[in-house]
């Protein structure tokens, strides 16, 4: 093996096998150093430097040509050893190392008196050539060597000698997939099999030690921990997220990834579970944190979406109303504009528990999701249930809010609408047993908004003024059905009263359809 001690051209290395200094190719030098090897040699040209400034001696490594001497009687030229100030200046000079039978060792007896002397003669009579002359302290120099000798005669580190193995491997992928294959209704058998492989996974990459990523072990800690929350085991899932986050926070000096990549999703993740735990303060203030590391401007919609449904259980109504807004805004920037439609329609929720002065603000966006919902096209059965049943609480909360302001023929517009399309939904979800789109599968029609409050405070998450406001329309609702103006109106994504015609309605139900309806109505005309 190599050290290279020197940059300056030619380049020479350390032999600590054969003891001298050879010339290298300096990129060959550097590749077959180990890792140790590789640390410790700006060390030791530290330590280089440091000798050749110092006022005890200086450490020179130089070849010098010398004329032979003929017959002992003819003229000798000599050579003269620079001062100290100018052996300071010194490097490695020379075409080729010397032969190997005039190499010496780096560590030689302590120069003659003579030979220290500048300007003497060399008394010793020498074969023309080359040869290394060092001279200085021959403690430091053997000290030198010592310390270059324990480094190149070290073991291998952990890291090389332990790798993840095929067996390794082959056990996380079946663990991972094992996780993809939960889907939305685990079984108990599923979960059981995906918590042992992550198990054994985790016991096979802890043995690894320093030469598993710390990335690697958090993920495959936050992976368990989510297996164990969907099978009840809150506990354990929250240990799990626990040693996750502190390999995250005692790695994240030395491996940046860690601290902007796994430490963010390690946090929301421990933030479900504490909000599951109903530990609401907990829980956001590791939402916090881990935007704070994501950074401006927030870009994960998850992270939002739960942020603000634990900010509603603080209630946090406008600043839970704006990171529902903020989410919508990222997944229309995705395409996923069905998604936005669901996370706009919680923000006009949240607006409702913000007080009468945004009201208004409320209306708006609850209308403008009945609007742009109207048509919405998507090859996901779940994205359609979701933004169907999304855009019929629209229309039930409409209906709540125009009681409350007098309007009791456009409230019974919109509850009559909403429960139509509502009805429709979950006859067809449960005639298809299809109920993807419905948390936690439960499917459930109009009748649920009549009787149970609980339901619409805790998971539709409607402020005690709205619940109030809809009681009190059910038990006073008009007699007479409203007009078939308002409910044209509505068809169209318009507000009942603002007025629509054929054409509109043509489009609102044909688009159901049509990608294109405009397109293919000027086409119908032509045709005639």
């Amino acid at each position: 093996m190599t050290l290279r001690v020197a940059l300056d051209e030619p380049l020479f290395a350390y032999m600590p096998d054969s003891r001298h200094f050879q010339r290298v190719d300096s990129q060959s030098c550097f590749d077959t150093m180990p890792n140790q090897g590789r640390v410790a040699a700006p060390a030791l040209l530290l330590l280089f430097v440091c000798l050749r400034l110092s006022d005890s001696g200086c450490f020179l490594v130089r070849w010098l040509r010398r004329p032979a001497l003929t017959g002992g009687k003819g003229p000798r030229r000599r050579e003269t050893l620079r001062s100290k100030a100018s052996c300071r200046e010194g490097s490695f000079r020379g075409d080729a190392p010397p032969p190997p039978s005039e190499r010496r060792s780096l560590v030689l007896d302590a120069p003659s008196q003579k030979e220290q002397r500048l300007g003497g003669r060399s008394r010793n009579g020498l074969q023309q050539g080359r040869r290394l002359l060092v001279t200085g302290l021959p403690g430091i120099a053997l000290f030198v060597e010592t310390v270059a000798l324990a480094i190149w005669q070290s073991p291998a580190s952990a890291s090389e000698q332990l790798q993840p193995s095929e067996a390794d491997i082959a056990v996380l992928q079946r663990a991972l997939s094992s996780v993809r294959k939960i889907g939305a209704f685990p079984s108990k058998s599923s979960l059981a099999e995906a918590e042992a492989l992550l198990t054994e996974s985790l016991t096979r990459w802890q043995a690894l030690k320093d030469a598993a990523s710390p990335s690697e072990v958090a993920a495959i800690f936050r992976s368990r921990a989510g297996v164990r929350a969907r099978s009840g085991n809150l506990d354990g899932a929250l240990q799990d997220m626990d040693a996750a986050l502190e390999i995250c926070k005692s790695s994240r000096l030395s491996d940046m990834s860690v601290q902007y990549e796994e430490m963010p999703r390690v946090l929301v993740a421990r933030a479900d579970v504490l909000a599951l735990q109903q530990l609401w303060d907990r829980a956001l203030s590791d939402y916090n944190f881990a935007a704070e590391l994501l950074g401006d401007p927030l870009e994960d919609e998850e992270l939002l979406r739960a942020r603000a449904g634990v900010k509603i259980r603080l209630n946090q109504m406008e600043s839970a109303a704006a990171d529902y807004l903020a989410a919508a805004e990222v997944l229309r920037s995705k395409g996923r504009r069905a998604d936005a439609e669901v996370e706009a329609e919680h923000a006009g929720i949240a607006l409702l528990g913000a007080g009468q002065e945004r009201l208004a603000d409320a209306q708006d966006q609850l209308c403008g999701v009945i609007r742009r919902s109207i048509g919405l096209l998507s090859e996901d059965v779940a994205v359609l249930q979701r933004v169907i049943i999304a855009d019929a609480d629209a229309r039930m909360a409409m209906a709540a809010v125009a009681w409350h302001l007098g309007n009791a023929e456009v409230a019974d517009t919109y509850w009559r609408d909403g429960c139509a399309r509502l009805d429709i939904l979950a006859n067809d979800a449960g005639g298809k047993n299809l109920a993807i789109g419905f948390p936690d599968g439960d499917i459930y029609d109009c009748k649920r908004y009549v009787t149970d409050t609980k339901w619409l405070r805790d998971v539709r998450h409607w402020p005690d003024d709205v619940i109030a406001w809809k009681q009190d329309f059910l038990q006073n609702r008009p007699k007479l059905p409203p007009r078939d103006a308002y409910v044209q109106d509505l068809m169209t994504g318009r507000r009942p009263g603002e007025g629509s015609t054929l054409m509109d309605l043509a489009i609102a139900t044909d688009i159901f359809r049509r990608s294109d309806p405009v397109a293919d109505i000027q086409v119908n005309l032509q045709r005639r």
